[in-house]
């Protein structure tokens, strides 16, 4: 009955730890229509136990009340950048509390049928969001996560395309991939490479990379297996802004397909 008891947009959907007096767990609501109830949001959960159920609670049907979301409080402070990539325009905006929107170029499409939720897609030569530079200072530990869903080749068949990251000059961080006759995820740290095959166009795949500062340890997966893992020991700032959808500010080596769920943090 969330359709017909709950605000036409989602402002009085409330999550607590328990009923009666509870602690209220911060969230995010990522879509809502109001017409059929159908949600999609994020809860931060202080813990989850794997051996048993974690039970939540959610609270609605308040008509006056104002909105009660708090997507800051939803990320802890290691995330630099959370993009949904569910917007409705020129940009994508950064749910942490840095604020770090991308500004969007070309003709992207918005609002397209995402992995959770909607996502965005590049099309062409052009398309692609500038992150700013405040992303593209990170030269501690990163780990960086991105749902791709590719179509077909790319813009440069036979040069290899960026999905989010800061990569310039053998210097910085990078998820990209390459379309041509081997398709393939690859993640940059520095010059350092872990190359990973991905089996075919039009497939949702998860691709996550981490590079610990400590350990100098560099890790890619794809789809939660572990790709592969090499040593790297610093990250170089390549003075250059941090992308989606662009390989290092070059606008020939662009993204043909689907984009979402993009998340940058310094852990």
């Amino acid at each position: 009955d969330l359709h017909e008891n709950a605000q036409n947009d989602g402002d009085d959907i409330l999550f607590m730890d328990s009923v009666g007096v509870a602690n209220r767990l911060f969230h995010e609501i990522e879509y809502f229509d109001g017409s059929d109830g159908e949600l999609v949001a994020w809860v931060r959960i202080p813990g989850i136990n794997a051996e048993s159920d974690t039970d939540f609670y959610m609270y609605y049907g308040n008509p006056s009340i104002d909105n009660q979301q708090f997507p800051e409080r939803v990320w802890d402070s290691n995330y630099q950048a959370i993009y949904h990539m569910n917007d409705h325009d020129s940009k994508v905006k950064d749910s942490t509390v840095n604020n770090y929107d991308g500004v969007g170029y070309g003709t992207v499409d918005f609002r397209e049928s995402g992995k959770v939720g909607y996502c965005i897609k590049t099309n062409e030569k052009g398309d692609y969001f500038n992150l700013g530079s405040e992303l593209g200072d990170i030269t501690s530990s990163v780990t960086c996560e991105a749902w791709l869903n590719l179509q077909t080749k790319n813009g440069h068949p036979s040069k290899d395309f960026g999905v989010v990251g800061n990569w310039k000059d053998a210097r910085g961080y990078m998820i990209h991939g390459g379309s041509g006759d081997i398709r393939h995820f690859q993640v940059f740290i520095n010059n350092n490479k872990i190359q990973s095959l991905f089996p075919d166009y039009g497939v949702w795949y998860n691709v996550v990379y981490s590079w610990d500062s400590s350990s100098g340890l560099i890790s890619l997966y794809v789809d939660g297996e572990l790709m592969g893992s090499k040593t790297q020991t610093t990250l170089s700032d390549p003075n250059n802004n941090a992308y989606i959808g662009l390989y290092g500010g070059d606008q020939n080596r662009w993204v043909n397909g689907h984009i979402d769920e993009v998340r940058i943090s310094n852990s």
